[in-house]
């Protein structure tokens, strides 16, 4: 195969159809460069991933009240974005996100007016930092089903995260009033093996531990598989115990021997049935 040029399309989806039918490309300035970081901090947190680029204006395309352009009276903000590379090989996504700002710009040169348009872009990995207050409670869950629940309860649907089945059975999975990255982080690390990230789709992944070994489930180890450790133990420390009552009874008069002398209970967002 002979080589080719590499080249960078940058599109949005106004309509949020997901045909992203708006080509940018061609009003980028040729100096236009696109720089797409992405990881995660020593803790397991997503670092939110954003690009800026710089839009020619000079037809009033993005100016807003032009009612002579095609995106007068579009909402801007959370418009889906992406940069795709046309490769003799195909064409493949590098990034997707969602337009968080834009600015409108007018400035004189040597030549001229000039306007321009600075456009900020970022992830999914933004809402979901930013999301601070999460409440959720599932029963007997696997590690995709706790992750479903939580982007449930952010308002999230399954055209946001693809998630692999997980390995990992637990009876009970809960948070209250839980920023949702460490709610999620929390649940991956219970699949012992499992990873999450953003994609380049823009999409939220979730690979349990067979799939990001790339084995059968049967050959990853733990609950519903054929590999079980040798040993397992439960370890305590002094913050898991509630309460201690150190009690010196003296009976003093007859029946006073059934009084109740301590209550506990255990208190939850959502108590179970």
């Amino acid at each position: 195969m002979s080589a080719g040029p590499f080249v960078p399309t940058l599109e949005a989806d106004f309509d949020r159809d997901g045909d992203y039918e708006l080509n940018l490309t061609p009003y980028t300035p040729p100096e236009t460069s696109y720089r797409i970081s992405r990881g995660a901090d020593s803790r397991g947190r997503m670092r939110k991933s954003q690009i800026q680029v710089t839009l020619r204006n000079a037809d009033g395309m993005f100016t807003e009240g032009n009612s002579a352009s095609p995106l007068w009276g579009r909402q801007w903000e959370q418009t889906p974005i992406r940069i795709t590379l046309t490769h003799p090989g195909g064409t493949d996504t590098l990034w997707t996100g969602y337009i968080e700002e834009h600015e409108n710009q007018w400035s004189m040169t040597g030549e001229g007016a000039r306007a321009r348009t600075s456009v900020k872009a970022i992830d999914l990995a933004e809402y979901i930092g930013n999301y601070r207050s999460l409440n959720v409670t599932v029963a007997n869950r696997r590690t995709d089903e706790a992750l479903a629940a939580i982007f449930a309860a952010m308002g999230l649907t399954d055209a946001d995260y693809e998630l692999a089945t997980g390995r990992q059975d637990l009876e009970y999975h809960f948070a209250r009033q839980q920023p949702a990255m460490g709610a999620i982080i929390d649940v991956i690390n219970s699949e012992m093996g499992g990873h999450g990230f953003i994609g380049a789709d823009g999409q939220f992944h979730f690979h349990a531990r067979d799939t990001r070994l790339g084995v059968s489930g049967a050959h990853a180890w733990g609950d519903g598989t054929n590999v079980r450790p040798r040993q397992k133990w439960l370890k305590g420390a002094p913050e898991d115990l509630l309460s201690i009552v150190g009690v010196q009874p003296t009976i003093r008069s007859v029946g006073q021997a059934d009084t109740e002398i301590f209550r506990f209970s255990r208190g939850m967002h959502t108590r179970p049935v």
